[in-house]
């Protein structure tokens, strides 16, 4: 069976971007509410610190470029084919 696949790489490569395409998008959506949220209630401050609102936002950007790295490399891949 190991023969036998619905898709050919280059197919499973372009589903796996489209995938990846999605969650970037979703992602960035993220960081830009959290970034505006944070930036537009500066009286929070302190309930933004005690809960952590840095630290996820620091974490979803660090996610998002490394959403970006992997798709890069897709791209190269599939230039490559």
């Amino acid at each position: 069976m190991v023969g036998l696949t619905f898709f050919d790489r280059k197919a499973r490569l372009l589903l796996m971007l489209g995938m990846l395409n999605d969650v970037y998008a979703d992602t960035a959506s993220t960081v830009v509410n959290l970034r505006d949220f944070m930036s537009s209630h500066p009286e929070m401050r302190e309930e933004i610190e005690e809960f952590g609102l840095n630290d996820l936002l620091s974490s979803a950007t660090e996610f998002e470029k490394r959403v970006l790295e992997v798709m890069e490399k897709l791209k190269a891949e599939l230039y490559r084919t």
